[in-house]
């Protein structure tokens, strides 16, 4: 899907042109509303990935014997386990309040974007975290997470303004 000036296009088999306000009116239209849904959405795939994250810290704790505290090793699976939740647990509630205050208001479609690649970007940080050999070297995934973590974070502080 991409953007061709003020239209959405779906490549395919089948070429389909949205112009961008009607397929925006439309959503909006449909029960619920979209730009609700879509923070609502956002919103649970941040609390799974949080929790899931949870039970992982637990059982790698479980299979290691390690019951408080983690080594200090970068490259120990609990040292990034405990990493990248911890991680999670200190971007999710913010981005999480974000979504549901700037998607109740009815965004922008830019906005609705922003939150679906923030989350997009937790998920990479949080793998590139767990299956990078080790946090004290960079790795890609971390890297494109943390910067799309901070641009969306930054652009959905201004959707929240813009909508105060």
């Amino acid at each position: 899907m991409k953007m061709r000036g003020r239209e959405i296009v779906f490549p395919g088999p089948i070429l389909i042109h949205i112009p961008t306000a009607k397929a925006y009116k439309l959503a909006k239209s449909l029960p619920g509303g979209t730009p609700m849904r879509v923070a609502i959405l956002c919103t649970a795939l941040l609390g799974l990935l949080l929790f899931l994250l949870g039970l992982a810290v637990s059982m790698t704790r479980g299979r290691t014997g390690v019951v408080a505290g983690s080594p200090p090793d970068p490259a120990d699976p609990l040292f990034r386990m405990i990493r990248a939740h911890g991680n999670t647990a200190e971007y999710a509630p913010m981005l999480a309040v974000l979504f549901l205050l700037v998607g109740e208001r009815n965004p922008a479609m830019w906005a609705l974007w922003a939150m679906g690649i923030a989350v997009l970007s937790r998920y990479l940080i949080a793998i590139g975290m767990i299956a990078g050999p080790t946090l004290a070297k960079p790795n890609p995934l971390r890297f494109v997470g943390a910067l799309g973590t901070y641009v969306t974070g930054v652009a959905l502080c201004v959707a929240a303004f813009m909508t105060a």
